[in-house]
């Protein structure tokens, strides 16, 4: 789908603004304040673009936990660059977040399936 391959390639440059943005490297070629909004652009475009491929396909897999912890982790990144205190937090949360929803899923379309064969030998 079209949208899924804007939101990588949206994703994308947006990690590469988030480098220059965080690290200094290549202060050379874009100034802070560019690679910020680059940041925020692109990132913010490739949540977006994703939560519409999601949308209109019919075979994915729903994780609302995926998108807020994701959610947490874009708002904390942007938090960290206007240098709010006890951000990590937040950010922590997003990621464990992300990490728990790679591991269970609630809304799962699919049936859990056991599997017997185990108990077969």
């Amino acid at each position: 789908m079209v949208f899924k391959r804007i939101g990588k390639i949206c994703f994308a440059v947006g990690f590469l603004f988030a480098i220059f943005a965080f690290t200094n490297y290549g202060v050379q070629f874009i100034s802070k304040n560019s690679a910020q909004t680059g940041m925020l652009i692109f990132g913010a475009l490739a949540i977006l673009m994703n939560l519409i491929s999601m949308r209109f396909d019919p075979d994915s897999d729903r994780n609302i936990l995926y998108w807020v912890g994701v959610v947490f982790v874009f708002c904390g990144l942007i938090l960290q660059m206007k240098s709010i205190p006890y951000v990590a937090f937040f950010i922590i949360g997003g990621v464990f977040l992300i990490g728990f929803s790679l591991l269970y899923n609630p809304f799962s379309k699919k049936k859990e399936q056991q599997d017997d064969e185990l108990l077969d030998r």
